[in-house]
């Protein structure tokens, strides 16, 4: 009798446990979204990596650093079918080649900067089936200067994450590799990955998260071993990294309810990133931001200087930007563009509408717009007959002022070079663009010269490992230095740079005939 109430209790987990399958058509569609919390700081001193069949795992107490909502979307609307269709050839056919490749996306919330490089927009592009889940290809905006672009990457062999249905026992392995070549753009780098994932679904049972509890989850252990080569100007460089994800299904959601992720150094695994289903709430808002160029430079063809902003913030329902010349901005990832050079205070706001009252956190960086074309020259060439203003851009306005008398305009002198009626102080108003700016003061006539031309001071050596030196005209002398960083930040107040990072500077040398600024790389 023991034996068969043994027998029909085995009997009955099975029937229960047969009952937790998870089909292609309990994973996301089109529409599909969910919210998501996240934690890479508290675990609680769980214990991740356990299980079994009909396991309990509790794991009540994990902590909320950020939430996102979760979309996923038809890949037609995601604005790289265009750009995908191009690059395959497919000109007159493009929609029924795309769509037969495609019919799910997922799009990243936020961008990022790499190598100096924007990288906004990323979509992944997948094909589900009844039978798995593969992804096909992804997309992104790379901003490169002041251009963006849109690039595809298409695997080559495609990454099938899931086979439709999951159930119990089931293992499998599959490759996956893509080839990133950015030597078209102009970008000396070739991207190459070759990844192995192994998917184990080695337990089935109950979970408890900070949401509630989960009554038949599936658990899967995901494995991927990536094999990454980056070929630059100084050769290629390998890399083998294994990551392993624990997730738990429930199928009566979308995704996986809880994911647990980490690297595997030395044959530890290190959890370092948590994600689970979650309610919404009200979280401290993160306003992080970068943007690229690094150092933007004033354009003489357009007037103009384009910089990329790319947010990296966290807990938000709105941004809002402060370009700090006046222009705003609600994007995520705005291009600006600045019509003269200077030091602009960018601020970003993130806003969490969903608290109440509303929580608001900023955040500021300084971008410096150069002018290493010198199109905004102020320098002034003193004869003993004319005063000539060296700047010679197409439609720059000119206005001679009289410096005795606080700078008044001196009727009609307006072209670029003036020739004074009475010895005097003189200064030139310039209108470039929507730029305006004015020279220094000038004796006229110059003292003891038949002509002075005055010039920029010369900083060298550049590159530099340590100490400048600096080349003045003459009759012109330094007052002082500031050295600024490419975010703009005040570094150092001299000319040896020895205690600063390797980097490129902002060297401001303030004369006695203005001030002057010069790009220095410290070597």
């Amino acid at each position: 009798m023991k034996h068969l109430y043994l027998l029909l209790t085995c009997l009955g987990l099975t029937t229960v446990f047969g009952q937790i399958t998870y089909t292609s058509s309990n994973f996301a569609g089109i529409g599909s979204n969910i919210i998501l919390s996240s934690t890479q700081l508290n675990t609680a001193g769980y214990d991740f990596t356990q299980t079994g069949t009909n396991y309990a795992w509790n794991y009540p107490l994990l902590d909320v650093t950020s939430q996102d909502t979760q979309v996923w979307s038809d890949p037609n609307n995601s604005g790289y079918k265009t750009s995908w269709c191009f690059t395959n050839g497919y000109i007159f056919n493009c929609n029924s080649n795309f769509n037969s490749q495609f019919n799910l996306a997922l799009a990243q919330r936020d961008g990022a900067i790499l190598g100096g490089y924007g990288l906004t927009n990323v979509v992944s592009h997948y094909q589900k089936t009844n039978t798995a889940l593969t992804n096909k290809m992804f997309g992104a905006q790379l901003t490169v200067g002041a251009n963006t672009v849109p690039v595809t990457v298409s695997y080559t062999v495609p990454d099938q994450e899931y086979k439709f249905p999951i159930q119990y026992n089931d293992n499998y392995t599959n490759p996956s590799s893509f080839t990133v070549d950015l030597n078209a753009l102009g970008i000396p780098i070739i991207y190459q990955t070759d990844n192995q994932r192994t998917n184990l679904v080695e337990g089935w049972g109950s979970l408890v998260t900070p949401y509630g509890t989960f009554a038949s989850t599936l658990k899967m252990k995901t494995t991927v071993v990536s094999n990454v080569t980056i070929t630059g100007d100084a050769g290629p460089t390998n890399t083998v990294q294994t990551t392993i994800s624990y997730k738990w299904f429930d199928p009566q959601y979308y995704v996986p309810v809880l994911e647990v992720t980490g690297n595997e150094i030395n044959g530890l695994w290190v959890p370092t990133q948590i994600t689970y289903v979650d309610i919404q709430r009200c979280l401290q808002p993160s306003a992080m931001f970068g943007y690229v160029p690094v150092l933007p430079d004033y354009d003489p063809n357009t007037l103009s200087a384009s910089v990329s902003f790319i947010a990296a913030a966290q807990n938000y329902q709105q941004l809002q930007w402060n370009f700090g010349d006046g222009g705003t901005s609600t994007n995520p990832n705005p291009t600006h563009v600045y019509q003269c050079p200077g030091v602009y205070t960018v601020t970003l706001s993130a806003i969490n509408t969903f608290c109440v009252p509303s929580v608001t956190e900023q955040m500021s960086l300084n971008v410096v717009v150069t002018d290493s074309q010198n199109v905004f020259n102020n320098e002034v060439t003193v004869s003993d007959t004319s005063l000539t203003a060296v700047r010679d851009t197409a439609g720059t306005q000119y206005q001679w002022l009289d410096c005795n008398s606080n700078n008044q305009p001196v009727p009609g002198a307006v072209s670029q070079t003036f020739v004074p009626t009475n010895p005097g102080s003189y200064a030139v108003s310039l209108v470039t663009g929507s730029c305006t700016s004015v020279s220094d003061c000038y004796d006229f006539p110059a003292l003891g010269t038949v002509q002075a031309v005055f010039v920029e001071p010369r900083l060298y050596p550049n590159p530099t490992t340590g100490v400048l030196h600096v080349e003045l005209p003459v009759n012109n002398q330094l007052n002082s230095v500031r050295v600024l960083d490419v975010l703009g930040q005040e570094v150092a107040q001299s000319l040896n740079l020895s205690a600063l990072a390797k980097g490129l500077y902002l060297v401001e040398l303030h004369t006695s005939q203005g001030a002057f600024t010069s790009k220095v790389v410290k070597d």
